[in-house]
């Protein structure tokens, strides 16, 4: 166990393959959790998990208007809360690098204010580089929330991050850089 901390940290977690073979792919909640079972199949379920869906953040930036994106986004965190925590009771915190639901909604979320399509090409860059940091209060909340809470919660947190930097990035360097040419 780490200091300070009810649970353990990322480090001491092995796979546990018994558990895995508990998912099955019919049951809906398992179909989401696993990203249509991408991440039962790849080394870097999270990257590949964020690399699929950006055709789909493409349509959500290009196509819905920022109520639509809102109300997705209403739906999809709560999803992700309950999808997570089901997963996590399925096949313990060992495996929780393989529900990935939650970096399909972080990317949603990086994607809310992105005004061109091609911002999610970086969307991607930042999600994943903001996932890796996962800088306060990411780490303060695996000390004080469910387990379940956390893994759909920290993505939503690193979503709402990435957004602010890429947001930034677009008005300070994208936007005067556009104004030059």
């Amino acid at each position: 166990m780490t200091d300070n901390s009810n649970q353990p940290s990322d480090k001491e977690y092995r796979s546990d393959p018994e558990k895995l073979s508990y998912i099955n792919l019919s049951n809906p909640i398992h179909l989401l959790g696993t990203a249509f079972g991408i991440s039962l199949k790849t080394p870097r379920p999270g990257t590949f998990t964020c690399l699929a869906s950006i055709p789909l953040c493409i349509v959500f930036v290009s196509f819905c208007p920022w109520y639509l994106k809102l109300a997705v986004l209403m739906f999809m965190i709560p999803a992700s809360v309950y999808i997570c925590t089901s997963m996590l009771n399925l096949i313990g915190m060992s495996n929780k690098h393989r529900i990935v639901f939650d970096d399909f909604v972080g990317m949603l979320v990086t994607c809310f204010c992105l005004t061109q399509w091609y911002y999610v090409v970086i969307a991607f860059f930042t999600f994943r580089f903001v996932d890796m940091l996962k800088p306060w209060p990411i780490s303060l909340m695996f000390r004080h929330l469910p387990a379940g809470v956390c893994v759909a919660l920290d993505d939503v947190i690193t979503g709402i991050y990435s957004m602010l930097v890429i947001m930034s990035l677009q008005y300070v360097v994208f936007i005067p850089m556009m104004s030059t040419l």
